[in-house]
């Protein structure tokens, strides 16, 4: 009893949408498993502000936008939009931190990193305006404290400070 058919038996193999999505998947899991990690040294950095214990909150901030750049240049993913969020979030509490140590310049400098991402930036603004009025530099504060009343009308603190 010879059948003859014109299919062959294969054996089962995943095809080819089958293996993206399994890439694809593993590649999520593992971006998803940095920026948790990420996101839980930033906590880090959280604690020790909350706690007076500055420079270790910097150190921690710095090194999220460390393992940040180097992300960035070995890979273009699809989280680089989370990556840029948690790169802003840090270095606005390092300007934070920078405002509590009277480090003023470093504030304009981190808040100019974030404003050049994105210009709408309320508390990139505002800190830069503290900055700027620190250090005597009136008109560059007036410039900044009004940015950010534009951008966040209800805010009571750059009100308060320029009305």
């Amino acid at each position: 009893m010879n059948r003859s058919t014109s299919q062959e038996v294969k054996p089962e193999t995943k095809n080819n949408n089958d293996l993206n999505r399994s890439k694809s998947s593993t590649l999520e899991f593992e971006n998803n498993s940095v920026i948790n990690r990420l996101d839980k040294i930033k906590g880090e950095g959280n604690d020790y502000f909350r706690n007076g214990k500055y420079a270790e909150a910097c150190d921690k901030y710095y090194e999220v936008l460390n393992e940040i750049s180097y992300l960035s240049d070995k890979d273009s993913t699809k989280y680089k939009k989370e990556l840029e969020e948690l790169e802003i979030l840090c270095r606005l509490n390092i300007a934070n931190v920078k405002l509590k140590t009277e480090d003023y310049d470093l504030v304009i400098r981190e808040c100019a990193k974030v404003l050049r991402k994105n210009d709408n930036n309320f508390k990139a603004h505002y800190r830069s305006g503290v900055g700027y009025f620190k250090r005597g530099d009136y008109n560059k504060a007036e410039s900044h404290f009004i940015r950010a009343r534009e951008i966040n009308k209800s805010e009571e603190s750059a009100q308060s400070i320029y009305s």
